[in-house]
């Protein structure tokens, strides 16, 4: 009998429940990344040390959540108050458009740390703190940039849009290349995270 694959449909409730469970224990694991929405910040094959207790997700902080059949991780750049409960925006940093809008109690874990393989040097340079918060804002405003160029007539808006955003994601690139070569807090030798194998897949909202 041939072997065959699981399928979108059923892999990602079964990669989802499996989450579910890490933050009902307040687990944290370091998981593959797959996809480049969140380059140069998080490239494709890096490890993630996603942090299932937290929670709470801060402006600046990059999120793990469902995007339709996805799970996703992205960088939180706006919170506002909506009917009592926070509603987060998102963005992918290598992304022109902004995710629609993510409730903060769909969100499953946190990024920690980022590292480049399986065994390379962990670092949490872009994930918190003032360089994360930099991103963000760097990011909102290639999504503002592009949001106006899009209202434009199509001959004008597209050469426009790469205008708007070329200094800006050119900045973007700066602050985020900057963490890879300059360690934070070392996580790579915490005995608390062991490395598992489902991932965390964005090739579909790039």
């Amino acid at each position: 009998m041939a072997r065959t694959e699981p399928d979108a449909a059923t892999l990602v409730p079964a990669r989802r429940g499996l989450f579910e469970l890490y933050r009902t224990r307040g687990t944290s694991v370091w998981i593959e990344a797959v996809g480049s929405s969140m380059q140069p910040s998080i490239r494709d094959g890096d490890w993630l040390l996603l942090d299932f207790a937290a929670c709470e997700a801060k402006i600046g902080e990059i999120v793990f959540f469902p995007l339709g059949q996805r799970l996703v991780v992205h960088r939180v750049i706006q919170r506002s108050l909506r009917d009592g409960a926070w509603v987060l925006e998102t963005k992918g940093d290598a992304r022109l458009d902004v995710d629609p809008p993510v409730h903060a109690t769909d969100v499953l874990g946190v990024v920690r740390a980022v590292r480049a393989g399986e065994h390379g040097t962990a670092t949490s340079a872009a994930c918190c703190g003032a360089r994360a918060i930099t991103l963000a804002t760097l990011s909102t405003t290639i999504a503002r940039a592009t949001s106006f160029t899009r209202r434009l007539p199509e001959p004008l808006g597209r050469p426009l849009r790469r205008i708007a955003r070329t200094p800006t994601r050119i900045a973007l690139d700066l602050a985020a290349r900057a963490p890879r070569y300059q360690s934070g807090r070392s996580f790579a030798d915490d005995p608390s995270a062991p490395a598992l194998s489902p991932k965390a897949d964005d090739r579909g909202s790039e």
